[in-house]
């Protein structure tokens, strides 16, 4: 996942801010800073006070609407402010996909505003996310496309659209989980992600031919020093006064990086739609060939202008820049899409579970996870645990004929679980001897806890899948012993969500795991039936 973009496009005057909590202010640009203030304060209790944190927020959005309200009203008057109108605007809109993305959907469909005490988030704001999950979320693609229309993607602009380009994958992958996606609806989405992206793409280009430079003459020395220290932040000058600035962050050689896995993300998300739809319809591949056309047409672009395929861009002050966390998310990203978009010919799953298995003991622990995501892929490509679980509750069959088209016999789907859950394994032993050895920080202890129980959720749901195809093939009642491992595993994970870490675990943290709790407690219960 790439990092958040969240780029606060802020004056230098927001830095000392308005300690004043009336939001009733007689020039435009107060309410620019003041929801800047407002906005840094909402990140700064984020992790701590949830109370304070969306207070805060909620300040931000009312004092960037007034401020939109107010441009939109008087145009004439106003009219020599439109770098700050585009800012604020800007602002409006990211910090409403932040809040989706911190307060809401966590983990694509987990909404954890159900399990924020009421007392602990500003009503105004519970009230903006809890509305309908379609409407909320086109809304804010409208919005943000209605913005895009008003500005060139150029140097000044390219956090606002990079911005874009992340809310577009995140609406893909969200209205995914939520099962309340459109196949056609979230093509149309992708395209204009990638439409984006070309435009960003050639943006970035300035980075490698030299035209680019962050220097810019300023009278006020604080400023100028400043310049030279941030390396990573953009100043432009204020057209009323040259002493104030704008800032915003630079575009780099990492967030030229970034934007090839945010693409990949949709085009994954959208591939795994196709073989879901094409399951649950019992149709032919066949049938969604336009489609996946466009998604291998999609991937073919990234791949020959990723700076991954193309390290010859590269020179070497770019690659002291670039971060190797970020590198690896873009590699590892561009090598699963690539072949997870080959399994639309069943033979090709065929072909690469043999080399898997055939180098199985010699993987590279580094390269693991993402071997062990291609794997889950192909369990779901055959097997898609949604479809199980709907049928388990029906009481309906199955016929194993998609599975052994795919994987050509049945045993072999057996064997691609057991590797999940041999990598599983050992991803929960190297998690627990990291806490056992306090490599983790006291405070993403909470985070890592959720991992664990996730962990163990996962292993339990290979356990249902075993056991309803064996049931499937010899007609049988569910094994004891199976039932017996599922519940294991599902105690396993409870063990790590049920008590409250007090100040080990972030307020983010403590909703997310009082959502996993739950639901495990749910899964517990309905093993007991």
């Amino acid at each position: 996942m790439a990092r958040k973009p969240a780029f606060v496009k802020k004056t230098k005057k927001a830095a000392s801010g308005n300690n004043n909590s009336n939001l009733h202010f007689s020039n435009f640009e107060d309410y620019f800073d003041y929801g800047v203030k407002r906005e840094t304060d909402g990140e700064r209790f984020s992790q701590s006070d949830t109370k304070k944190s969306t207070n805060a927020f909620n300040d931000a959005l009312n004092c960037y609407k007034v401020a939109i309200k107010l441009y939109n009203e008087n145009p004439g008057f106003y009219s020599g402010d439109i770098k700050v109108y585009q800012n604020i605007s800007y602002n409006y809109l990211r910090v409403k996909f932040d809040l989706l993305s911190e307060f809401k959907y966590v983990a694509g469909e987990v909404d954890i505003i159900k399990y924020i005490p009421d007392g602990d988030i500003n009503k105004e704001l519970k009230d903006f996310l809890s509305q309908d999950d379609l409407d909320l979320l086109d809304g804010l693609r409208n919005d943000y496309e209605a913005h895009s229309l008003t500005l060139e993607v150029d140097i000044s602009t390219w956090d606002f659209f990079f911005n874009y380009l992340a809310f577009l994958s995140s609406y893909i992958e969200w209205t995914f989980e939520l099962g309340i996606s459109d196949l056609e609806t979230s093509l149309h989405v992708l395209q204009r992600q990638v439409q984006i992206f070309d435009q960003l793409k050639e943006s970035g280009s300035v980075i490698f031919d030299g035209t680019y430079s962050n220097h810019q003459d300023f009278d006020d020395p604080v400023l100028a020093k400043n310049m030279e220290i941030q390396k990573d932040t953009m100043f432009l000058p204020n057209q009323y006064n040259q002493n104030f600035v704008n800032t915003m962050s630079k575009l780099d050689v990492n967030s030229l990086l970034e934007m090839d896995t945010l693409v990949l993300k949709s085009i994954n998300t959208i591939a795994e739609m196709i073989f879901l739809n094409s399951n649950s319809n019992k149709g032919s591949l066949q049938a969604y060939h336009q489609y996946i056309e466009t998604l291998q047409n999609c991937c073919k672009g990234i791949t020959q202008s990723s700076l991954v395929t193309n390290s010859s861009l590269i020179t070497s002050d770019l690659q002291e820049e670039i971060n190797s966390n970020i590198y690896k998310e873009t590699e590892e990203s561009l090598f699963f899409t690539t072949t997870y978009l080959t399994f639309f010919n069943p033979d090709n799953i065929q072909l690469y579970l043999s080399d898997l298995q055939r180098e199985f003991d010699n993987i590279n622990p580094i390269n693991r996870p993402v071997v062990v995501d291609l794997l889950k892929a192909i369990v779901e490509i055959v097997a898609p645990m949604r479809v199980i679980k709907n049928h388990v509750k029906k009481g309906m069959n199955l016929n194993p004929s998609q599975i052994t088209n795919s994987l050509g016999d049945i045993d072999m789907f057996y064997q691609v679980l057991n590797m999940v859950v041999k990598f599983e394994r050992q991803f929960i032993m190297n998690s627990n001897d990291k806490l056992k050895s306090g490599e983790i920080s006291t405070i993403q202890i909470g985070s890592e806890y959720c991992n664990m129980a996730e962990l163990f959720i996962e292993v339990a749901e290979i356990e249902t899948l075993r056991s309803f195809w064996k049931r499937m093939e010899s007609k049988l009642e569910e094994s004891d012993a199976s039932k017996n491992l599922r519940k294991t595993y599902l105690n396993n994970a409870y063990s790590f969500v049920v008590n409250d870490l007090g100040t080990k675990e972030t307020k983010k943290d403590k909703y997310y795991r009082l959502y996993l709790k739950a639901s495990i407690e749910n899964m517990l219960s309905t093993e007991q039936t």
